[in-house]
């Protein structure tokens, strides 16, 4: 693997890492917008209200 290598670390420290980095993205993509939203807090799920001047 290019990245262990380069990285001049084990392949499966690798292996580990992308494979929790997979598990931890859907959970965020669970709990947010989704993928864009990079761990941002979900939108408010209240409606909003313009008050009037």
């Amino acid at each position: 693997m290019e990245v262990s290598r380069r990285l001049r670390i084990a392949p499966d420290t690798v292996r580990t890492w992308r494979r929790r980095f997979i598990e931890r993205a859907w959970t965020v993509c669970a709990t947010t917008r989704g993928p864009a939203s990079h761990g941002r807090s979900p939108m408010p799920t209240g409606a909003r209200h313009r008050q009037d001047a």
